[in-house]
């Protein structure tokens, strides 16, 4: 799994959460970190500076999507 696939994954999620009747903020959470998971296995080994970069950019953009949801 790469960046792209795994953006496409939380937007699908988010656009998920968002047409329902609520936006569950753990649900956002633990999307994120089990696509995480799933980079990072296949990717921590070979580049641990971009998988550690990856992490910090999906918490961005899910605490922006619920900051979004909840505003």
């Amino acid at each position: 799994m790469n960046a792209a696939d795994a953006l496409s994954l939380l937007r699908a999620q988010a656009a998920e959460n968002a047409n329902g009747a609520t936006a569950n903020l753990a649900t956002l959470n633990n999307g994120a970190a089990s696509l995480f998971a799933k980079y990072r296995a296949g990717s921590l080994a070979l580049r641990p500076k971009r998988a550690l970069l990856f992490a910090n950019f999906c918490m961005i953009w899910v605490k922006s999507i619920c900051q979004f949801l909840y505003d």
